[in-house]
């Protein structure tokens, strides 16, 4: 038997690969950019800082820690820098009150305000207004030009001067179909580091309080001291007391009756203090100075008073006249009742045998009409309704 040899079985798994030295080397440089890419990603993330959203900018409203003005008996209010003054108030044909500057010498009026009943009698527009008045004055629009402006949300025009050699403005507001509203002041720029604009920007008008009628009004006398006031109806007159100090104070009382439990209390509301010298006047005035309150000179009257806003709460107004020196305060009322009461008061010769010393010394002055200030030889020698002024008061 023939025998077929085996043939023997052929190996049929997959060849073995094998990498090139080439090969190794270009991925090992693959692996080696990467490496730096991923490293460069890195640091730029750690060294570049992503940009915060915008926060808001937030405007400070430069006339925050002004003092404010209000006149409610008039209607107005102002804002003004707290290192001027407010005064030099007036009645007349028109009233009017000022922002002062402090002075040596006197106290300058930089900005005034008046308010000037029946301006417009005829109920013009105010161009045409500003027309007639051209017209009246025989100026030209080139010699007085004008710019339509608004101010506390009413109607004004703002007149320039300077060609009349005057470097001020004049604006004029329409307060209503005839009453005007003035404001003067220095046209920019000026050797004041004040924003005049913003002192006008910051005028505002409400509806005028209703002027008290005093004819029904009681009438006080006293011709020991020489002062004669009204006050109203419904007040009683209280006590008159001296103090320690010599000062007089002369009380009026509101009487109110209780229904449950039945009783009458009497509440004050009006002291007038007179003081025995002009020592003891200007230590008061240096204390009411001292409360810091919005004062106002006012020519009342022909007083020269000095009404204090708020006194520990309490309107107030000094008076200071020849030998007389003299304190109104109102608790519980306000400063128009101060205004209304000054506006009846008067001063009589006084008939107490007790003889008036007037010290020997020179006494400095000021008129609250003009700002004049002026020296006299003696207190006595001081004009009716000029105001006798310290030393710090001339600053």
């Amino acid at each position: 038997m023939e025998i077929t040899p085996i043939q023997q079985q052929q190996d049929i798994s997959p060849p073995k690969k094998t990498f090139t030295p080439k090969f190794i080397a270009v991925i090992a440089s693959l692996l080696v950019l990467g490496a730096c890419a991923v490293a460069g990603i890195w640091y730029w993330q750690s060294t570049i800082s992503v940009p915060s959203p915008a926060q808001p900018v937030v405007h400070k409203d430069p006339t925050a820690d002004w003092k404010t003005y209000t006149n409610s008996q008039y209607g107005f209010s102002f804002k003004y820098p707290p290192t001027l003054l407010v005064g030099l108030e007036g009645t007349g044909t028109f009233y009017s009150i000022s922002i002062l500057e402090p002075s040596q010498t006197a106290a300058n009026s930089l900005v005034t305000f008046e308010v000037e009943p029946n301006g417009n009698p005829k109920n013009l527009p105010l161009d045409e207004w500003y027309t007639e008045q051209l017209a009246a004055f025989k100026l030209t629009p080139e010699q007085l030009p004008k710019t339509d402006i608004t101010v506390g949300g009413k109607p004004a025009i703002r007149l320039d001067y300077s060609s009349t050699g005057q470097s001020e403005f004049h604006v004029i507001v329409q307060l209503n179909k005839t009453d005007l509203f003035h404001i003067n002041y220095p046209k920019p720029p000026t050797k004041f580091d004040i924003d005049f604009d913003q002192i006008v920007s910051n005028v505002k008008f409400t509806e005028p309080s209703a002027a008290a009628d005093t004819s029904t009004w009681k009438t006080y006398t006293n011709t020991k001291y020489g002062i004669a006031f009204k006050y109203p109806v419904d007040w009683s007159e209280g006590d008159v007391t001296t103090d320690k100090a010599g000062i007089v104070w002369i009380n009026f009382n509101s009487i109110k009756q209780q229904q449950s439990p039945p009783q009458t209390t009497a509440n004050n509301v009006l002291y007038v203090k007179i003081f025995p010298n002009q020592a003891a006047f200007t230590t008061e005035e240096q204390l009411l100075v001292a409360s810091k309150s919005n004062v106002a000179e006012s020519a009342i009257n022909g007083l020269g008073a000095k009404i204090y806003d708020s006194v520990l709460g309490i309107p107030t107004a000094t008076i200071s006249v020849q030998n007389k020196y003299l304190e109104i305060g109102a608790p519980g009322g306000t400063k128009d009742l101060i205004s209304q009461i000054l506006s009846t008061f008067g001063f009589t010769s006084p008939i107490s045998n007790e003889p008036i010393a007037c010290i020997q010394v020179i006494t400095t002055a000021k008129n609250p009409a003009t700002g004049e200030v002026k020296q006299f030889p003696t207190p006595c020698d001081v004009p009716n309704g000029w105001v006798i002024v310290t030393g710090s008061q001339t600053q």
